[in-house]
């Protein structure tokens, strides 16, 4: 705020007056003593010095007076001028609740001249449903116990809503009497636009769920439709195409259902999708009665554009140990582990198939589209693959670094 103090304060003038007093009474008492002996009696020249002291600090102590109060009023005009200035309405309001001074700004939201401004009560710009809630609001801050930043919604002249930020604080006068000055930021537009911001995303939601809606549909229409061709298909390696095809398809359609079912649409919980992958497989090919199925899976949130990639990996790898990877219908166990170190995260799916082979590039125990999609998506993860024989079965393991992926999932396949 740009102020000067003015050079006559209480001090300056308490002191001028002094040293004039002084200098009066030494200097009328030389000019008696030396001067004017003789020509006037001493009740005569006190009388006269009386008359000339008064009319001279008279005369003085106006001009003095006169000098502060002009600095005062150019210091009040800079004041209103800077107040006036400003996009923010400021109102000062008496304990009565009317306003005794207020700014261009203000006069502006309120809609009233000045002259029906001044004096007015603020309950006539308060609406009806908000009245009660402001004056005990008004109450609180005269005893200094309310929250100084609220939102309020008032009426100005033409009884239109505007929408009002407040920052609200208690100004006592030397005289003991008690102001409220408040500060007002229209936020009416801001209002305005977070309303429209979110009706946009209302109707961008809808929308999305209608095409996740028809995007899943499709997605049934095709895996019912590969599931009944397998029943008219006498030829297994047929079926088995029908089927594999069928799976990775249903994980795509997992791993997107999910995704929005998410709070998030750009991680998801890998835990819950390969739950929900390995159990829609399973069923795929009509296992699920016969496979002993275990978990041992961290919580780990991962980026879809991984997630995506790494369930059609684990949908492969199910579908080949599903078909292909057990000597005995009664005895199937599966069980994958998931786990997240060093910022890499690994996978693991192990299978009971003891007579399994000992690499997975051995082309007699996985079909060449099943490894060639393998390895495709396990570059676009940056990461490798092994599969190796144990004493209890045959594991497959995936590892990758963890990372925050941007563009499309499956775009390199």
């Amino acid at each position: 705020m740009i102020y000067s103090k003015p050079f006559f304060d209480r001090k300056v003038i308490t002191f001028l007056l002094f040293i004039f007093g002084v200098g009066w009474i030494l200097g009328t008492d030389y000019l008696g003593a030396t001067l004017l002996e003789g020509y006037v009696t001493s009740f005569e020249f006190n009388i006269i010095k009386g008359l000339l002291f008064i009319t001279i600090a008279s005369a003085g102590l106006y001009g003095l007076l006169f000098y502060r109060d002009k600095k005062i009023n150019q210091h009040q005009r800079l004041a209103e001028s800077i107040l006036d200035a400003t996009d923010i309405g400021i109102a000062v309001v008496n304990r009565e609740g009317e306003f005794v001074l207020f700014n261009e700004a203000f006069e502006s939201m309120a809609g009233y001249q000045r002259d029906r401004l001044e004096g007015l009560s603020f309950m006539r710009i308060v609406p009806d449903n908000q009245k009660k809630e402001v004056v005990q609001h008004f109450n609180y801050l005269l005893e200094g116990k309310a929250p100084k930043r609220r939102e309020w919604v008032f009426h100005d002249s033409n009884n239109n809503k505007t929408s009002v930020k407040s920052n609200a604080s208690l100004l006592a006068s030397d005289q003991g009497g008690k102001y409220v000055i408040v500060a007002l930021t229209d936020i009416t537009e801001q209002k305005q636009l977070q309303a429209e911001l979110r009706q946009a995303l209302e109707e961008k939601k809808t929308l999305l769920a209608e095409i996740v809606h028809r995007v899943n549909n499709n997605f049934s229409v095709i895996t019912g439709l590969m599931k009944l061709q397998t029943f008219n298909v006498d030829n297994r390696p047929c079926e088995d195409l029908l089927l594999n095809n069928t799976a990775r398809i249903q994980a795509m359609a997992t791993v997107q259902n999910m995704l929005y079912q998410n709070d998030s649409f750009t991680h998801i919980e890998m835990a819950s999708s390969i739950r929900k992958v390995t159990t829609e497989i399973v069923e795929t090919f009509q296992a699920g009665s016969e496979v002993d199925l275990s978990y041992d899976l961290e919580e780990i949130s991962l980026n879809i554009n991984q997630m995506i990639p790494c369930g059609l990996i684990l949908s492969e790898v199910l579908s080949h140990a599903l078909q292909h990877g057990f000597d005995s219908e009664d005895n199937k166990k599966l069980k994958i582990q998931l786990r997240a170190h060093d910022g890499k995260v690994t996978v693991l799916i192990s299978d009971n198939w003891v007579s399994g082979s000992a690499e997975l590039d051995n082309k007699d125990d996985l079909q060449s589209l099943e490894l060639e999609i393998i390895k495709t998506l396990t570059r676009q993860l940056e990461g490798t693959y092994t599969r190796r024989p144990t004493q209890q079965g045959t594991t497959f393991s995936l590892d990758f670094p963890k990372k925050d992926v941007r563009g499309i999932g499956n775009a390199q396949l």
